[in-house]
């Protein structure tokens, strides 16, 4: 875990190192309805957080719900 008391500063990391691991940002991670899913149960589960806050400043129109970013 990186902690840098910024809410979603991962947003402007264009690269970062890691012991001698380097991770170079390669764009938004959409959050995926299939986390709702209680695969015990096969069953949709109703509850719409944190997507149903996200939404109020995280959405981006065509693209979705920003969750994080992907690093490679």
């Amino acid at each position: 875990m990186i902690s840098t008391n910024t809410p979603f500063s991962e947003d402007l990391f264009a690269e970062m190192r890691l012991g001698s691991c380097l991770f170079r940002n390669v764009g938004p991670t959409i959050r995926c309805n299939a986390i709702r899913t209680n695969w015990e149960k096969e069953k949709y589960c109703a509850e719409e957080e944190p997507t149903k806050t996200l939404t109020k400043f995280r959405n981006v129109p065509g693209l979705g719900v920003l969750f994080g970013m992907y690093y490679q």
